[in-house]
């Protein structure tokens, strides 16, 4: 039984290497419970940084779920040693702030550093529903605002359809 399940799950892992066009993988994650796995999409500052994130996202029968938010910022021209906060900003005014921020890794020569966090489900539902959206990084006293970009609103199209719609 164990040989199949390693199996299955080769080739699950297999079939959704070879395709490109998804956006949103979805695992069964056993008692009812799906992951879903979003795949990176970029926003841009008017300054050339960029930030790609990607998001997963656990739900279950039995309670709702943090969204898990990693996003590399890439500098073209500052060295971002570390970053003190970040948030979504939707429709200019709701700040929703990644908690639990954490490191993953950071290449000074390269300009880029990877952070993942936290947003509550309910706050990532408002966020991506918003008309306008926005990222904010700030970094000692550098701020940086991240808009979306066409990758991001093709991701927010599959995200509205396969995770938050059949929720409601």
């Amino acid at each position: 039984m164990l040989k199949i399940r390693i199996i299955l799950l080769f080739c699950i892992f297999f079939l959704f290497s070879c395709s490109n066009k998804s956006i949103i993988y979805t695992f069964y994650t056993g008692k009812g419970g799906l992951q879903y796995f979003v795949k990176p999409s970029e926003f841009k500052s008017s300054d050339g940084e960029v930030a790609i994130i990607d998001f997963t996202y656990q739900d279950d029968d039995n309670y709702e779920n943090d969204v898990i938010c990693n996003f590399t910022l890439e500098s073209n021209e500052k060295t971002i040693a570390k970053i003190d906060s970040a948030f979504f900003v939707a429709d200019n005014d709701m700040h929703f702030q990644f908690r639990e921020m954490k490191l993953l890794f950071r290449e000074i020569e390269n300009k880029k550093i990877r952070y993942s966090g936290l947003l509550e489900f309910s706050k990532f539902k408002y966020a991506i529903l918003s008309e306008k959206l926005y990222m904010l990084i700030y970094s000692g006293k550098i701020t940086i605002e991240l808009f979306p970009t066409k990758s991001f609103y093709k991701a927010k199209e599959k995200i509205i359809l396969e995770i938050i719609r059949p929720k409601e």
